[in-house]
């Protein structure tokens, strides 16, 4: 067991956080692009009805639980 919790505090948290905070960059990335657009339209007096990024909270392991 002791192998196993090492496992998972060196290997596996640390993945889960990689991939978390990739995500976060990515829903960053598309918000600064939605916004970028939505300024555009603005300056040249255009209307903008774009509808916002939507992202899920999916944060289910494998074997659909909750973190």
């Amino acid at each position: 067991m002791v192998t196993g919790e090492w496992m998972r505090q060196k290997l596996v948290e640390p993945l889960k956080e990689k991939q978390r905070q990739e995500g976060v960059e990515l829903a960053h990335a598309q918000w600064r692009a939605w916004n970028n657009r939505r300024l555009e339209a603005e300056a040249k007096g255009e209307h903008f009805d774009e509808p916002t990024p939507q992202f899920q909270n999916n944060t289910q392991d494998r074997n659909g639980s909750k973190e």
